[in-house]
């Protein structure tokens, strides 16, 4: 089997379109998919069932652990849950209110001419995706301010920068919750990306495990052997079920090709045992 449980489309910060991005998890010979946009199910709607691939219904949340944004994936969801709509709802929420400080502070620095005019321009190039710094880089450029998205984050964006504006997400136990109330199983997203120390990163695995988390990505879009093995131990150490993605965006990434997924090492338990 071949199996995909992370990945975006055009509904958050994805290039595909919701069944496009099956179409090409067809065309990759997956399986197993699951769309887990941030902090929405709208994909969901209306999205009918293709003969050959198992869709597992799912969300990526945005969460704060310890001053860290931590990415906390939802795995075979009830997306239609009134509850889970209302968390989404509150996540797109804190996006427009970060998005909102981010242009007050660049129009602060008279990069922007209103805040007004920066939001209406965000706003139209992000459309129905997820609002966020990337988008303002195409802004930047779109109006002038800079060459290309790449110095946008350099001079304005990056960290330390006027447009470096701290999440305001929910702490990791809330959107764990969020998840479990509709039916889902909570898993830690792509933990060796956090940049974290091996004593913190343990710490945190603590605290997911003791707020229920369930499971864990061993494996996420390119790593070493090192890394997956190292991850997969720590599967082991907490009995958190393993579970793998791509993390897909886009098709010009050759490191996190859709359906492209390495096999989980023989020592995990699969979060999907209970979906087959």
């Amino acid at each position: 089997m071949s199996i995909d449980l992370h990945s975006h489309s055009s509904h958050s910060d994805g290039e595909l379109s919701p069944s496009d991005l099956i179409e090409l998890a067809l065309k990759n010979k997956a399986t197993m998919l699951s769309i887990t946009d941030h902090d929405t199910v709208s994909a969901y709607e209306g999205l009918g069932k293709r003969s050959g691939l198992q869709v597992i219904p799912g969300v990526e949340f945005s969460s704060i652990w310890g001053n860290v944004n931590v990415h906390v994936v939802g795995l075979g969801i009830d997306p239609f849950d009134q509850d889970l709509l209302s968390a989404c709802a509150d996540q797109s929420v804190r996006r427009l209110k970060r998005a909102q400080i981010i242009a007050w502070r660049l129009f602060s620095s008279r990069v922007v001419p209103s805040v007004e005019l920066a939001m209406e321009g965000v706003l139209e190039i992000a459309g129905r995706r997820a609002i966020g710094r990337p988008h303002f880089a195409e802004y930047l450029v779109q109006i002038g301010a800079c060459a290309d998205t790449g110095s946008a984050f350099h001079s304005y964006l990056a960290a330390g920068k006027a447009g470096d504006v701290k999440d305001q997400w929910p702490d990791m136990d809330e959107v764990i919750a969020w998840i479990r109330q509709a039916g889902g199983t909570p898993v830690l997203a792509h933990p060796a990306k956090y940049k974290m120390t091996r004593s913190k990163l343990i710490r945190m695995i603590t605290d997911f495990k003791k707020f229920g988390g369930e499971s864990i990505e061993v494996c996420s879009g390119y790593q070493t052997n090192e890394t997956t093995r190292s991850i997969s131990q720590l599967s082991e150490r907490f009995d958190l079920s393993a579970s793998c993605g791509s993390d897909f965006h886009s098709i010009d990434r050759p490191w996190s090709q859709l359906g492209k997924v390495p096999d989980l090492p023989k020592n995990c338990r699969p979060v999907w045992e209970k979906w087959v």
